[in-house]
């Protein structure tokens, strides 16, 4: 039952989604790091509940997107690379509340995420206009595609235009859901001034911790922001009217296990991700909770909490609602599942790229498994968090169940939204953690 009256006849709650790119958990302080990269996420988590150990399905910008808006991983809505479309029989998140009556907006921040790949289904508003002017990315091709004016936009003039839409544009008469995009952790690390020296370090020290101080920097430039939208809300009243959701969408290797970027890999620094929920009045504050969750959980849960009715196809992800509130712990054995995205034999000039990668988490160990590559790991994430000290070979047993998970999950995830799936099959999905 909703607890407050938000003065218009539709009492559902609005919803803010606010994904801040490429930021990996262990950097943000609201999840213990040294640097206060996060003031604002710490203050919102104080205000709601805060993973710490989310993970994203796939490490890369445009399909870990499609993964939230959709509820399914990448070998469902084979969005496997930046550069791929979101088909139209994908139904997102954005199309599931406008079915159910609200208005729905998107301002995003980078050209992987321009209309022509797909996730604008769904948004009366997709504002994916990049002045070239103000870019910090100066491309003008990416995954093979000429980028149409600029590549990026930074997170002031975001949300600048967010704020409009929520001042001047948005109806007043239901609710909405706005999706706000902050690109600016993502590479190149150039924080605009204040920002590019709150985490200065001597400039004789190695380039590799220079860069880690700016990408610091970055960071704190993009929470400042998302304090904008937060703060635009309490101005139009709407802060205990509306859920927000702060997010990631997947980490950054920042020298780790040699790889300074992301996509290829698939340990803790490139895909583990915050994620914060506030609504005032109906979710737990001040909750952390330590269990993992997956991103594919996103839409689920907040269509869960808007109570908008399930509508067909199913969801991969499950919904958190009800740890959202405080009424459930999370399942700590359920399966977290991982994707490297494609690339093409030979590219990123990396280990030598032959196959696909997969992972999976259960409890405490993490798999990572490359056939083709000849690489099996696992990994005791309580006892080696930075995963330095490969455990496969001491451990086949465990092992060779979590590969056999993966396998099982490889094969039946692609298949995930048949209409002929066999009854077996469904109940595997159920073991997998799918929410069929």
């Amino acid at each position: 039952m909703l607890t407050h009256a938000y003065g218009r006849r539709d009492a559902r709650p609005n919803i803010l989604l606010v994904t801040l790119d490429t930021l990996r958990a262990d950097h943000a302080s609201c999840c213990g790091y040294f640097r206060a990269t996060t003031p604002r996420l710490e203050r919102l988590a104080a205000e709601g509940t805060l993973f710490c150990h989310a993970y994203c399905a796939l490490p890369t910008c445009a399909p870990s997107y499609a993964s939230m808006l959709t509820g399914q991983y990448a070998l469902t809505h084979r969005v496997v690379r930046n550069g791929n479309v979101l088909e139209a029989e994908q139904v997102t998140l954005a199309e599931r509340v406008k079915r159910a009556g609200y208005a729905t907006a998107a301002i995003v921040a980078s050209f992987p995420l321009n209309s022509r790949f797909g996730l604008a289904q769904g948004f009366d508003l997709y504002d994916d206009k990049l002045p070239p002017e103000s870019a910090s990315y100066p491309i003008s091709t990416f995954e093979g595609l000429t980028v149409s004016g600029g590549f990026d936009r930074r997170a002031d003039a975001t949300t600048e235009r967010a704020g409009a839409w929520l001042e001047r544009e948005r109806p007043h008469d239901r609710p909405f859901f706005l999706w706000v995009h902050l690109f600016d952790a993502h590479a190149p690390y150039n924080p605009p001034p204040p920002h590019d020296r709150l985490f200065t370090v001597a400039a004789n020290s190695p380039a590799e911790e220079r860069s880690i101080a700016a990408y610091d920097g970055e960071v704190h430039f993009a929470d400042e922001y998302l304090g904008h939208l937060l703060d635009a809300l309490e101005a139009q009243d709407l802060a205990a009217s509306t859920i927000v959701v702060a997010v990631s969408d997947h980490g950054e290797g920042l020298g780790q296990h040699g790889f300074a970027d992301h996509g290829l890999l698939l340990y803790e620094e490139a895909v583990r991700v915050p994620v914060v929920f506030r609504w005032p009045g109906h979710l737990r504050p001040g909750q952390n909770v330590a269990a993992p969750i997956s991103l594919v959980d996103l839409a689920p849960t907040l269509l869960d909490l808007a109570s908008v009715p399930a509508q067909a196809p199913a969801m991969a992800g499950r919904s958190l609602a009800r740890v959202l509130r405080g009424e459930e712990q999370p399942d700590l054995a359920r399966p977290i599942f991982l994707q490297r995205r494609d690339y093409e034999p030979g590219s990123k000039g990396a280990p030598e790229i032959r196959g696909p990668q997969y992972g999976v988490r259960v409890g405490d160990y993490k798999l990572i498994d490359a056939p083709e590559d000849g690489v099996t790991e696992l990994y005791d994430l309580a006892a080696d968090p930075g995963e330095l000290q490969n455990l496969s070979a001491e451990q086949p047993d465990r092992t060779g169940r979590l590969k056999k998970l993966l396998a099982d999950w490889a094969r039946l995830a692609r298949a995930f939204s048949r209409p002929d799936l066999a009854t077996e099959d469904i109940a595997r999905l159920r073991a997998l953690g799918y929410a069929h």
